[in-house]
C-alpha cells in the first residue's frame, strides 16, 4: 500500500508454508504486514504483524485529513492444491461482532 505525503509503504503478504518457504518459521500460513521507508532500491523492512484468520489490523492515520486503513482477515485456505488468503483492505472501520450468550 502506497500512502501519498506518507513517509513508510506497507505491504500486505500471504506467508503459506510450503514450496521456496517450506522452512519458513515466522508467520507460517499467515497474512504479514510489513513496513520500509518509502523509496525505491532496497530498503530494509519491518514486521508488523502477523495475522490469523478473523484478525483485524489498523494502519493508522499520519495526517488529520487521511483516514485510517484497516485490514480484515476472512479467511486463510492453506489445505487447497492453491492455498489463498481473503483480506478485506477499507477506510471503513469493520463492524463490531458481537455474541450473545
Amino acid at each position: 500500500l502506497r500512502s501519498l505525503g506518507s513517509l513508510n509503504d506497507y505491504y500486505i503478504l500471504f506467508n503459506r508454508r510450503t514450496g521456496v518457504n517450506a522452512g519458513t518459521r515466522l508467520g507460517t500460513n499467515r497474512i504479514m504486514v510489513s513496513r520500509r521507508v518509502k523509496g525505491e532500491g532496497y530498503s530494509p523492512s519491518s514486521n508488523l504483524k502477523d495475522l490469523r484468520s478473523g484478525e483485524i489490523y489498523t494502519i493508522p492515520s499520519y495526517a488529520p485529513l487521511v483516514p485510517s486503513v484497516y485490514l480484515s482477515i476472512l479467511d486463510i485456505e492453506t489445505n487447497a492444491p492453491i492455498g489463498y488468503a481473503d483480506v478485506a483492505v477499507s477506510t471503513s472501520p469493520p463492524p463490531v461482532c458481537t455474541h450473545s450468550s
